[in-house]
């Protein structure tokens, strides 16, 4: 059995708290969780407006769904889920949407992407090559933080296979940052 975090344990309560609609847990649970839900949409999004807009969507179906979560400690875990599911929805509508705009203009001439000025852009970049799966991995491991455990729970696979994914994502990852 593995001990729990004191945020573990604060986070359980709050949700607790919430399923009885306190309005000051909902505030609390906002403040707490809403810095770490934006930085993962930013990563599957990367557009500022548009991931603000994914987290208040994503937070109004955590406030309607939060009466239904049976365990609060599998809180983080499912509030990812809707993150990323909102995330995609996002993205989906937004390719919809590139494609109906390219199809009304003219074909532009793009300019040449910067050079990375620094080695967070390089990883970003070298991410980006994964497949969608690896890099879902990486972003809940590293910029998440999630334990594998949460994200077993969050993409709804065994924990193992977590472990041998993401291994084989770090194997992918560190080839490709050796020829960048």
């Amino acid at each position: 059995m593995t001990s729990r975090t004191p945020q573990q344990i604060y986070t359980e309560w709050l949700v607790l708290r919430c399923q009885d609609r306190e309005e000051e847990a909902f505030a609390a649970l906002y403040r707490l969780w809403s810095p770490k839900l934006l930085r993962h949409i930013r990563q599957l999004i990367r557009a500022e407006d548009a991931a603000r807009d994914v987290l208040q969507d994503g937070w109004i179906a955590i406030i309607r769904g939060i009466g239904k979560l049976r365990d609060p400690a599998t809180f983080p875990a499912w509030a990812y889920r809707i993150m990323t599911n909102k995330s995609r929805d996002w993205q989906r509508k937004h390719i919809r949407e590139e494609r109906r705009d390219s199809e009304a203009m003219e074909t532009e001439e793009l300019a040449p992407a910067p050079a990375p000025q620094d080695q967070t852009d390089l990883v970003r970049r070298a991410v980006d090559r994964l497949t969608p799966d690896q890099q879902k991995l990486i972003q809940l491991f590293y910029y998440a933080e999630l334990e594998l455990t949460e994200i077993a729970a969050t993409l709804q696979i065994p924990a193992g296979t977590v472990k041998s994914r993401l291994f084989t994502a770090r194997k992918k990852l560190k080839f490709i940052l050796e020829r960048m």
